[in-house]
């Protein structure tokens, strides 16, 4: 299964789990197939006792009351909704009201193969409506303590109610918005009122008897609040609108540190793009890449396709496969140095590279690790050539205990530069003329140092200063030689 693929199953599971309604699903023989924990809640039924099992054994009550139809009707190819519905549940003891939503279920080639359904329970609004006046007494009671902000729209959304939280939130009394539309004040930013028009359309057609809506509201002193709407339409019997009860969530804060993990993570994606160091990012069980950056396209060969294809056994030296392994095994933490390897490119080049891990990146799986790799230099083959060039010029004449180190350190600099240009150029990117920066101090320099006890590495410029790594010890070699 693609990392795609397991992303989308993973994202509607959690879709699934995290639904306040109940959902359900079964076979075209009415065994159950899905329960998430939202119908465990309503019913009391864990889903290890529903699943699998014929759906009018396990709940008598859905034949007692008529629901079977709906489930007949939904593996028939109809969506139907079954509004106000009795259930009684004898495993746990539990009743109450329920709306039904049922809508078949096809697969790829277009046929039924069961049904799903969305359940919600109305049973505190069903007793609501039915409680005795002192109930309304509590519940208005309760209504104007809330401490979210409760709003009452009638059935032509004037205001008809407005709380004490709704004040100190938006910071109007009641008497200054009583009976307005939320068009006749500045009350919903411009740019959200096209999204608030289409709610009241939906709750005036009867489409949506409960929802949850965003928008951006101001408040008395002109700042803006991004609020979450929870309404909940109560219609008559002939299903005309009579009133929208809503409860108003503040969710500012909330909003804005969503926004900045987006802008964060956006901001790790681009530096992992656009960064000139290879960079990948690899599964911890099964080793595989995951993603690359350009740079390592680059400076590999291989395609990103054949990368998500490979994992980091694939460019290592065979003979360097079970030391990865055990270095893998042995290590706890998963982030800092990982040291030098030796990696090979597409074309069969060995290289030698010093790796960091870090896995704890924002955004990032545990059982993901980025990798970068710093100052790419085929380090072996530099010092073989600056060791064999220095033996040719005969540079063996130096002796530290006499201090005679008198070396034109910048002519033998700009002869590397001409012998092998093609080797640094070809791996860290630099030009050769940058040797003279590494290298050190011209000839008069030494000169005058001539009088002093210094060796031809106190001239050496410290190579961590460039991207080029371990210039003093490449140089070094030329004074050991």
């Amino acid at each position: 299964m693609s990392y795609e693929v397991q992303e989308q199953d993973l994202f509607l599971k959690c879709l699934l789990e995290a639904n306040v309604d109940g959902i359900i699903a079964f076979d075209r023989e009415c065994r159950y197939t899905t329960w998430n924990r939202a119908m465990e809640r309503i019913s009391g039924v864990k889903r290890e006792m529903v699943l699998g099992k014929y759906a009018f054994d396990l709940f008598p009550c859905l034949k007692e009351t008529g629901e079977d139809k709906y489930y007949f009707e939904a593996l028939a190819g109809k969506s139907v909704v079954a509004e106000n519905r009795l259930y009684v549940i004898a495993q746990s003891g539990r009743n109450g009201f329920f709306d039904g939503y049922y809508s078949p279920r096809h697969d790829e080639r277009g046929e039924v193969v069961g049904g799903v359904a969305i359940i919600r329970d109305v049973t505190e609004r069903k007793l609501a409506e039915t409680a005795p006046p002192d109930d309304h007494r509590r519940l208005a009671f309760h209504v104007e303590n809330t401490p979210l902000a409760v709003i009452e729209w009638d059935h032509e959304f004037r205001v008809l109610r407005w709380s004490p939280a709704a004040q100190r939130l938006f910071g109007w009394k009641a008497g200054e918005v009583l009976g307005k539309r939320f068009s006749d004040w500045e009350f919903v930013v411009h740019e959200d009122v096209e999204v608030v028009n289409q709610v009241e359309q939906r709750q005036n057609r009867g489409q949506e008897h409960h929802g949850i809506s965003r928008n951006r509201n101001y408040t008395k002193l002109g700042s803006i609040l991004h609020c979450e709407w929870y309404n909940s339409a109560l219609y008559n019997e002939h299903g005309k609108l009579i009133s929208v009860l809503s409860l108003v969530l503040d969710v500012t804060v909330a909003t804005r540190i969503e926004e900045a993990l987006r802008k964060s993570e956006a901001q790790y994606r681009l530096l992992f793009e656009s960064n000139p160091q290879p960079m990948w990012v690899y599964d911890l069980t099964t080793l595989r890449f995951l993603a690359v950056n350009d740079a390592a396209v680059r400076h590999y060969g291989y395609s990103r396709a054949e990368f998500v294809d490979m994992t980091i056994k694939d460019i290592r030296p065979p003979e360097d496969v079970q030391l990865l392994e055990d270095y893998i095994t042995a290590d706890k933490s998963g982030t800092g140095p990982a040291g030098e390897w030796r990696h090979r490119k597409k074309d069969g080049t060995v290289i030698i590279g010093h790796a960091v891990a870090d896995g704890d990146i924002r955004g990032l799986p545990r059982s993901e690790m980025l990798i970068r790799c710093n100052a790419w230099v085929q380090l072996k083959a530099v010092r073989r050539g600056v060791v064999a060039y220095a033996r040719r010029q005969h540079i063996r004449h130096i002796d530290h205990r006499q201090d005679r180190a008198v070396i034109d350190i910048t002519r033998v600099g700009q002869r590397i530069e001409r012998h092998y240009s093609a080797i640094f150029d070809g791996t860290a990117g630099h030009r050769a003329a940058d040797h003279r920066r590494i290298v050190g101090p011209g000839q008069s320099e030494f000169h005058r140092r001539r009088g002093r006890r210094s060796t031809i590495r106190h001239a050496v410029a410290d190579g961590h200063n460039c991207s080029l790594p371990r210039g003093k010890m490449l140089i070094g070699r030329i004074a050991r030689v």
